[in-house]
């Protein structure tokens, strides 16, 4: 049994009640960039609450594997260091991004 649980899964199924958050890790240390992360603490949260924490390895590094890795494991949002390059997400218009960004509607990560 892992953990102690009944749930012998790591990682828990995704469901519409469900959140991923995979938070960069370096053994305690400050967040790494994500170019440098070979470990994320995944969390899964329900219910504004986490119920489970796994250690999650980085097979491939390279910036493509990591994001392909994570969008696999249908992480909901990535928490890391981006090199000093401040991050917005946004869905839309490539047009309607910028002119949200302009008008102070968008908040760097």
């Amino acid at each position: 049994m892992l953990f102690g649980r009944r749930d012998d899964r790591v990682i828990l199924q995704k469901t519409s009640l469900s959140e991923f958050v995979a938070v960069g890790y370096a053994g305690g240390k400050d967040i790494p960039i994500l170019e440098k992360t070979d470990y994320f603490m995944f969390y899964t949260i329900q219910k504004k609450r986490m119920v489970r924490k796994n250690m999650l390895s980085i097979q491939d590094t390279k910036t493509e594997s990591v994001i392909r890795q994570l969008k696999d494991l249908k992480v909901d949002v990535v928490i890391c260091r981006e090199a000093g390059i401040r991050c917005c997400f946004f869905d839309g218009s490539t047009q309607a991004g910028l002119q949200a960004y302009l008008s102070g509607k968008l908040t760097a990560i």
